[in-house]
């Protein structure tokens, strides 16, 4: 049965709700502190989807209790995504790891796996990834899983956080060790604490491109916008490009008026996104257009942070262009900017961030006592395509296809590059946009000579249509 035969019938309906906690018990009074990287993403949320074809012999409930056992051994590793949020006196956040737990919903779908990854006009996907979003912190759950068994056999399972936690990274490699865990395997990137690893010396250079692009666009400009009270209706696609069709684009790029080297999968994917966006957002030519670009730095950073850094390590950093150049000139225009951008990012820069947020803390004018959003309002384009997603393997095979979103966002829109599931250069790309400009996009010759393969969801912030059942 496909969607639009159901009507109005629930797709989707939550049947459980429980809390999990570590098999063993955390050390009483464990603290994991929070750096002001950390409290950058303190108005965010990750939400994370990996869908399964189910072929085990066992059935759906038994699949569900073993996934549930192993992620009480995994908690055990990671007692922070168990905590709950203590405000310190100074204001800042820490974790308390007192073993409150992760909660955990069951659900059913009423829909095969085939006709949910199929179809253009599917319900929220978000659906699939629950939060349990209040104003305070402290009471709430750091983390929600969520495991949705489909009709006729496969599994997606949901994995939601608060990205003050950690970044998308962190949360595929909790997600990888849960299912080392579950196989009775070595976890290959055991979790890294130490936040002191980031503390740098208070007299460092702050004169920097980083540094001046966190001041002009998470203060002032930022900070002057109600993205609480922003009620856009978002859509968000997702597109899958080949192998063959991202070294398609890196031949354009090299061939390109602006051509360079080495040409990476990232350039040439955002540039190529930041121009088909710009064509259907309605601003003029003779207008600029910028795009902020997020970085996960583990292994940009000299000495590099271990894979298992909890935390949050990422950078952001921005460009800019005229509309007439972006969309008039060759692919090898943006990309060259897009790439110029990310190869200026080094351990000073990073530094010279975090030296930044730390004086602006010391001066009251700190995101701890005044967060913003991070995610828009220009385009934001974030690279996670070096993380661990699809190595994500219970007893179920490899995930065959992953999602993420981070909300809430205000504004242009965010780009996400994540990893393909065939390897290689491929790439999946999800895109959110306002509602009235996805159509367009989807329909834009120059994405579609790449790839038709795309799938859309639609939903609107804070908006969710899951039935619970009653009793």
């Amino acid at each position: 049965m496909s969607i639009s035969q159901m009507g109005a019938a629930k797709i989707l309906v939550v049947h459980s709700r429980l809390t999990v906690v570590p098999s063993k018990p955390t050390p009483a009074g464990k603290v994991h502190e929070l750096p002001l990287l950390d409290h950058t993403m303190q108005r965010h949320f990750v939400r994370s989807i990996y869908y399964f074809n189910s072929t085990t012999a066992k059935d759906g409930n038994q699949m569900i209790e073993d996934l549930k056992e192993s992620l009480c051994r995994t908690l055990s590793s990671y007692p922070v995504y168990a905590g709950r949020l203590r405000r310190k006196e100074d204001g800042k956040w820490e974790v308390k790891c007192n073993d409150a737990g992760v909660r955990v919903y069951e659900a059913n779908a009423h829909l095969s796996l085939d006709d949910w990854l199929t179809t253009s006009n599917h319900p929220a996907e978000s659906e699939l990834a629950t939060t349990e979003i209040i104003p305070n912190h402290a009471i709430s759950p750091v983390a929600i899983a969520q495991f949705t068994v489909f009709k006729c056999g496969g599994l997606a399972i949901g994995f939601s956080w608060l990205h003050i936690l950690g970044d998308p990274s962190c949360g595929a490699l909790f997600m990888k060790a849960w299912g080392e865990t579950h196989r009775a395997a070595q976890i290959l990137h055991p979790p890294f604490y130490r936040a002191s690893i980031l503390k740098i010396r208070p007299d460092l250079n702050m004169k920097t491109k980083s540094a001046a692009y966190y001041a002009a666009n998470f203060c002032s400009k930022r900070s002057d916008t109600d993205f609480d009270s922003a009620a856009e209706s978002y859509e968000t696609v997702s597109f899958k490009f080949t192998h063959d069709a991202v070294q398609q684009c890196i031949s354009e790029v090299e061939e390109g008026c602006h051509r360079y080297e080495p040409v990476n999968p990232f350039d040439v994917i955002s540039a190529l996104f930041w121009a088909a966006i710009v064509k259907v957002n309605g601003k003029s030519n003779s207008a600029d257009t910028e795009l902020s670009i997020g970085l996960e730095f583990r292994k940009i950073q000299n000495p590099p942070l271990p894979h298992g850094y909890v935390g949050n390590a990422q950078i952001f950093t921005g460009i800019s262009s005229s509309v007439n150049d972006l969309i008039n000139k060759d692919l090898s225009y943006a990309s060259r900017l897009v790439n110029e951008a990310v190869t200026s990012i080094d351990t000073a820069e990073i530094e010279s961030v975090i030296c930044w947020l730390e004086q602006q803390e010391r001066q009251g004018n700190g995101l701890c006592s005044k967060p913003t959003l991070f995610y828009g309002p220009d385009l934001t384009c974030c690279a996670f395509e070096n993380f661990f997603c699809y190595d994500v393997a219970f007893d179920l095979g490899k995930p065959i296809h992953i999602s993420y979103f981070v909300q809430p966002l205000a504004g242009e829109g965010l780009i996400l590059i994540l990893p393909g599931p065939d390897g290689n250069l491929s790439r999946t790309v999800v895109v959110t946009l306002p509602k009235d400009q996805i159509r367009q996009l989807c329909e834009d010759l120059s994405l579609l000579k790449y790839t038709s393969d795309f799938r859309k969801q639609s939903w609107l912030w804070g908006h969710f249509s899951i039935a619970e059942e009653s009793g």
